[in-house]
This record gives C-alpha cells, structure tokens and sequence, in this order.
C-alpha cells in the first residue's frame, strides 16, 4: 500500500522531535564547563604555597573552587569564637609565589635521611616526615593519635570535622602541609594565637632585613598577593576581601577577621610550615626568631633532610 505524501512528512517530523527531545536531555544532564572546572582545581590545589598544585586562572575561578569554611563556633580561652572546619580546607591558590627562591645546587648527601626508613603509603611518610624533618615528638603524636591520612582523589586537604588529612600523591612538601594543617587546628582556638601570628605576618612583609629577604617577599606575597592572586587576606567563598591595607588593621579587626575565614591564618600557618619544611634558623628560608617562634611547638629547627628548595626530593 502506498503512503500519501502527507503521512510521509507526518512520520518524518516525529522523529525529528524524538531526536531533538533525546538532545535536550542528554545536554541538560551533561555537566557544565564550570562544573568539571570546580573539580579540576578541587583536585589540583593541594599544598598552596609550598604545594605541588597547578597554576590558576583568577579569582572568580580560585573563588569557585575554594570551598568556604562553614565553621561550628567553640570558645577560645580568649572567649572569641574559634572554628572548626567542616568543610576541607584547600589552598585558595595554587601557585607558588614568586618569593619562592630558586633552588640551590648541593652536592651533600642527604644526612641522616635514610635512618628515617623509607616511605611507600600515607602512613610511612607521615613518620618519615616527622622524622626528616625534625617534628617534636609531642606534636608528631598528637597529629597522630587525633587524626587520620590517606590517599584520596578529591584534594590535597585537611578535613577539621572528621579531622582527615587527605593528598594526592606521596610528595612530601604537600603532604608537610596538610600535616600542618592539623596542627593548627588545635592551636588556632586561642584567638591570640591567630593574632599574633597574622600581626607577625605583617612585621616581617614590611621589614627591611636583608638577612631575611627571602621571607620578607614571601610574607609581603601573602599580604598583598601576586597579579590575580589576592593573598591570605580574603574570603574566596564570598570573593571578597578585608578592604584595608593590613598594615592599617587593629587587633580586634584581626581576630575577627581570622574568626570569619577572612584572613586565611590557616594557610599562613601551614605556607610557612612548608614553605620553610622545619628548616627555619638557616637556609635560604630561614625566619627571624619572631617568625620563627610561631613554628617552634611543632617543630624543632634540627632538619636531616635536605628540602625541596635545596634540591632535595619534592
């Protein structure tokens, strides 16, 4: 039996709108170019400023992939409100600052290193870091006993609320990091703890040591940040930063501030930690005493590895 012409065209247009209507939904269930863009940099910023991330773009995409903090408030012995992460705390950056100094060659053995033992999962380097890199054996227990590390694919990161300290990869600066994190954690509670810290921060961006001009440039980066980088004082939940020159802040500015997630003391912390890798009395990141004093409770200065900055195994 024959088809008319106007049947013929009737059966045609159907299947056009089933293959149009199949489109649509395969489009509207696909994930979006900002989606897969969150979770690139959720998994690539690990261990800011003394990590191993990738580079990124600006602050609208570090603001889409820095994941704010939303904290349960707890009393510091200051009576100001100290938070606990409950979201994982990632690096609102993932370059390097320009003050990191090149490497320097060295044609020493790397002492010591090997009575560390040697490291293949989360758990062997975690020790082997203590070790290596002369973390006191209060806080190397304390991490241990209260805390938990693994590998994982979502970030180099530390979780405060279920205190987990997740990494990539066995590299032991990103890893240091994130150890540091954990550290803080428990100390960042005494508000003049925050304080005193942030208010050291800016003592040594503004000096003018050339002793320590290498920590001079890396504390005035964390200040005021590098090109699209804004620097330790903002909120890249919100996008939004504190609006003054931190010089100019006054010491309840800053407690609340670093209360609110605004001034990341978190990451000030744990950059330096790894930026210096314990090694902070000599070298070319060593800190002046103030600096350095922040540094001390976790670790001892007494380094017998040799640091990635000094060509040491990253």
């Amino acid at each position: 039996m024959r088809l008319g012409f106007i049947p013929i065209i009737l059966l045609v247009g159907s299947a056009f709108l089933i293959i149009g209507a199949y489109a649509i939904q395969k489009i509207a269930t696909a994930p979006s170019g900002n989606q897969q863009e969150t979770r690139l940099f959720g998994k690539s910023f690990g261990s800011l400023l003394g990590g191993t991330g990738v580079s990124g773009s600006n602050v609208s995409d570090l603001s889409s992939a820095y994941r704010k903090q939303s904290p349960t408030p707890a009393t510091s012995v200051n009576n100001q409100p100290a938070s606990v992460s409950t979201a994982p705390i990632t690096s609102p950056a993932a370059k390097v600052p320009s003050s990191s100094v090149q490497p320097t060659p060295t044609s020493s053995p790397v002492v010591g290193e090997s009575s560390c033992g040697s490291y293949n999962d989360p758990v062997s380097l975690r020790d082997f870091l203590f070790c290596a890199f002369g973390v006191n054996a209060d806080a190397a227990n304390r991490i241990k006993n209260t805390t938990t590390i693994k590998l994982a694919t979502d970030c180099s990161c530390w979780y405060g609320s279920s205190r987990e300290v997740h990494i990539l990869d066995l590299a032991r600066e990103g890893a240091l990091h994130e150890l540091s994190h954990a550290f803080w954690e428990d100390e960042r509670g005494d508000a003049n703890k925050r304080l005193t810290l942030v208010k050291d921060l800016i003592k040594l961006g503004t000096t003018n040591d050339p002793n320590y001009s290498n920590a001079t440039k890396f504390a005035h980066d964390y200040m005021y940040g590098i090109g699209d980088w804004k620097g330790m004082f903002c909120d890249y939940g919100n996008n939004r930063c504190v609006g003054k020159d931190p010089v100019t802040l006054s010491d309840s500015e800053i407690i609340n501030y670093t209360a609110n997630w605004q001034i990341l003391d978190h990451e000030i912390y744990a950059g330096f930690a790894s930026w210096t890798m314990g090694k902070f009395y000599d070298g070319p990141h060593k800190l002046p005493d103030f600096m350095a004093a922040h540094f001390t409770k976790e670790f001892s200065g007494k380094v017998i590895a040799v640091p990635y900055y000094e060509f040491g195994p990253r």
